[in-house]
């Protein structure tokens, strides 16, 4: 014996399966909560189209022989890094710059890296050949006799997704190169890169 559902069921029956794709599609698009400068992925692992990491994917990042990197001390606590394209082509900067401490002896010293959406999230910043690219850094100053005390005599620069770093010329407020920076236990802090240096310093 057939059964005959009524047309008005069958209606909201196929309305109901539709609306249950249609939300498992949206589900495999949706964006993780990962840092900029982190690729933000499907579900299934896949780049989202649009995405600025997709650029970063396809091989235009700016790696470690392309770029020179300068820390401009601009008070207490506070300075501008210009990372620069050195090379003959475009290259591509998203995200945040990673950071390590150089002793007097040149030998590493280990910083803890945090990261703030200064002056806003992470945008795509294309570097055509002698440009560049800013992020804004700040710290707090300590005693040097504190054993906690990181005595720096320099700064390693990281380019987002590179491993090698680059050594920056650091500059102290009046210019010349600085002899010394004195960081807290609490480490560095640095902002996204940007294309332009407006806005980039921590007040």
């Amino acid at each position: 014996m057939t059964v005959r559902r009524p047309a008005r069921l069958v209606a909201a029956g196929v309305a109901a399966l539709a609306a249950t794709v249609l939300l498992t599609a949206c589900d495999d698009v949706k964006y993780t909560d990962d840092k900029p400068g982190d690729a933000k992925a499907g579900s299934a692992g896949a780049t989202v189209p649009g995405d600025p990491m997709a650029a970063q994917a396809a091989g235009s990042r700016c790696k470690s022989d392309d770029i020179t990197a300068t820390v401009q001390v601009k008070g207490a606590g506070s300075a501008m890094l210009t990372i620069k394209n050195k090379s003959d082509h475009n290259c591509t900067l998203y995200g945040y710059p990673g950071f390590a401490g150089l002793k007097a002896d040149n030998s590493p010293d280990v910083l803890t890296a945090n990261r703030d959406a200064h002056p806003g999230p992470a945008v795509l910043v294309t570097l055509k050949p002698g440009k560049s690219g800013y992020a804004g850094l700040k710290w707090s100053s300590c005693d040097k006799a504190d054993t906690s005390c990181h005595v720096l005599a320099g700064l390693q620069v990281t380019a987002p997704d590179e491993t090698a770093p680059v050594t920056a010329e650091v500059l102290g407020t009046d210019g010349k190169p600085s002899a010394q920076l004195l960081v807290s236990a609490a480490g560095l802090t640095t902002g996204t890169l940007q294309p332009n240096s407006e806005k980039v310093l921590f007040n």
